[in-house]
């Protein structure tokens, strides 16, 4: 590491080490893409994000080296480069298209962790993209920098617009970090962790596909969740003084448990590890990889099911600042997929609409993004209703399968919505 580089988190070191196995097919890429609707200034709009890119440290921070040598060297403002692309008139899905094009291409973190563009769609219409490397950023990170662009974007136009003050830059998180290693609280945790998944098996998928081979196809599918559904698991939820995420994950082990006929079942989870309230406004990748590990036996009630998922998840947030990646790395039996390769995710609530000046700005929902996890399960929270996606690498995963798990989940979340009254 050279004298003008910094330590690094470490996430952010096992988020470098992905980056030269899953890095190629823009798994790795964080983006935020946002439908702008009325005459947008395009002065106004390079004045918000040259102050955005001077307000967040990360989204000028580069890196270089590996392993323990890996540093990285914050770089003062500067002008952001902003790629402009005319799609007025264009025909068929040529917005769609050039999306996924940037999308999938890979951010190079040695050069510059993020990518601007624009594409014109008419005089009043245009989509923005911020795309950046999980390396800087992570969902939470997402809303912040929203927020903070449409406020910018305000003040640029010489309006009043608050923007809270950012108590610790991220790079205090990775000296505090530094320091907790060596705590003895980290061994407690740590300790914690090994036994809580001494033995523990991934499940045992029987999978058609190839080992990894350094390429990825991504493949995802999704099917809703009506409105009805999701008042009644909410409902069930209160009832039994959990959370959403706690009935949708005992979903998860219900529907393994039927595919595999394990009792023992471990699955990966991103937790946002982001416990100092010093770290509310800081943009950058905090979140940390867990994997939860629950006994599901034969013919358990789900009410039984779901005391025991609140217990595993109640736990792992006590513990959440220990990375899965801390342990052994045959810490987990596995005969097919590794349990971190097997992941549950409920998204948070979707970033909502608002206002930068007289622009108004829709989040669109981001498809055909390449996925570092072989298999993903995620539950992804509309406006009304829920909708279950399945991503999952094809070389691995058959889309048939796939499928097939997708269709199993959502009939047994119905199955529990319409039981809800009776384990109330």
């Amino acid at each position: 590491m050279n004298d003008d580089e910094l330590p690094v988190s470490v996430g952010q070191r096992l988020l470098w080490f992905m980056e030269h196995y899953r890095g190629q097919s823009g798994a790795l890429n964080c983006p935020l893409v946002l439908r702008l609707r009325g005459r947008l200034d395009r002065a106004h709009l390079q004045s918000a994000l040259n102050l955005l890119l001077a307000r967040h440290e990360t989204l000028r921070t580069t890196f270089r080296g590996k392993g323990r040598k890996l540093g990285q060297r914050i770089h003062p403002p500067r002008h952001v480069d902003i790629g402009d692309f005319d799609l007025a008139g264009g025909a068929g899905d040529a917005l769609g298209a050039a999306i996924r094009e940037e999308l999938t291409r890979r951010i190079d973190p040695e050069s510059w962790p993020m990518r601007v563009a624009v594409w014109r769609l008419g005089e009043e219409e245009h989509v923005l993209c911020l795309n950046m490397h999980h390396l800087v950023t992570d969902g939470r990170s997402c809303g912040i920098l929203v927020r903070d662009l449409s406020r910018l974007y305000a003040r640029a136009m010489g309006r009043e617009a608050e923007l809270p003050e950012i108590a610790w830059p991220y790079q205090r998180f990775v000296e505090r970090e530094s320091e907790w290693l060596k705590s003895a609280d980290f061994r407690r945790q740590l300790d914690y962790w090994q036994a809580q998944l001494a033995g523990a098996k991934a499940p045992a998928l029987a999978l058609a596909g190839a080992p990894p081979n350094g390429s990825r196809r991504t493949a995802t599918h999704s099917l809703d969740l009506g409105e009805d559904v999701l008042i009644r698991l909410r409902a069930l939820a209160s009832a039994r003084r959990t959370t959403l995420f706690n009935v949708m994950l005992a979903i998860y082990y219900e529907v393994l448990h039927r595919l595999t006929g394990q009792e023992d079942l471990s699955v990966g989870s991103i937790f946002l590890n982001r416990g100092a309230p010093e770290l509310r406004e800081t943009v950058g990748f905090f979140a940390n990889l867990l994997v939860l590990r629950t006994h599901v036996p034969d013919a358990a009630p789900f009410a039984e099911l779901l005391r025991r998922s609140h217990a595993t998840v109640m736990d792992a947030l006590m513990h959440q600042a220990v990375s899965f990646y801390f342990l052994p790395s045959k810490m987990v039996e596995s005969s097919s997929l590794r349990a971190d390769e097997i992941v549950f995710q409920m998204m948070p609530e979707p970033l909502r609409a608002g206002f930068m000046g007289d622009v108004r700005f829709e989040p669109m929902p981001i498809e055909g993004v390449g996925n570092r996890f072989e298999l993903e399960l995620a539950v992804v929270m509309g406006d009304r209703g829920m909708s279950a996606v399945v991503s999952h690498n094809q070389d691995r995963v058959p889309p048939a399968w796939a499928n097939a798990l997708l269709k199993t989940y959502v009939a047994a979340a119905e199955e529990a919505a319409s039981a809800s009254s009776a384990l109330n």
